[in-house]
């Protein structure tokens, strides 16, 4: 009777040593695979800096972008975007698919640092600019996505770092659905590299 006890108890000290050591492993194995790294093949999400520092020397180039505008309006094409003038505004004649961009010019690339931002005024506010992507290509054709637009603010400059080390000939901001492309403003940012003459 006793050693019929005994026995039962050091079947429960193994099962106790067994379901602990299978705990501790479960947990291990959960914190590795919590902190091993991730490749992501979408943009990378946006981090806004605290207090924008949108007033200085941005990229030129050409604009361009999608038309017509929204009632063949010349007061709403997308070079309103790139204007300067955070009272106008772009305003695409479809919800969908809409984009605005800058070609730096043959022979001109620029690692994109940072982006500003500043939604169109009293109008749907930052919904329609949040989800939008910058991309980045060199012919114009295929483009890469950098960043996806978040943290923006109606009635004020929103900067997102971009922080890419390709340079590239062609940027663009590609708007969500559903938001006409509209944006008062956006400003490309980034360090122009041009090619030595041959």
């Amino acid at each position: 009777m006793f050693m019929q006890a005994s026995v039962i108890k050091n079947r429960l000290i193994e099962y106790y040593k067994f379901f602990t050591i299978a705990i501790l492993i479960g947990v291990g194995v959960l914190a590795i695979s919590v902190m091993l790294p991730t490749k992501s093949t979408t943009a990378q999400a946006a981090t806004t800096n605290p207090v924008a520092n949108c007033d200085k020397a941005k990229l030129t180039g050409t604009v361009f972008g999608s038309t017509p505008s929204y009632q063949n309006d010349p007061n709403t094409t997308f070079d309103k975007a790139y204007d300067g003038d955070i009272t106008t505004y772009f305003d695409y004649l479809n919800p969908n698919g809409g984009l605005v961009g800058l070609d730096l010019g043959v022979n001109t690339k620029a690692s994109l640092s940072s982006v500003c931002l500043f939604p169109r005024p009293a109008y749907y506010n930052d919904t329609r600019v949040n989800g939008a992507i910058i991309q980045g290509s060199n012919d114009n054709l295929s483009y890469t996505n950098i960043v996806t637009i978040s943290g923006v603010v109606q009635g004020q400059w929103t900067e997102v770092n971009a922080n890419n080390t390709t340079p590239y000939r062609y940027y663009r901001y590609l708007s969500p659905d559903g938001s006409y492309s509209n944006i008062a403003e956006i400003k490309f940012f980034g360090s122009v590299s041009i090619p030595p003459a041959s």
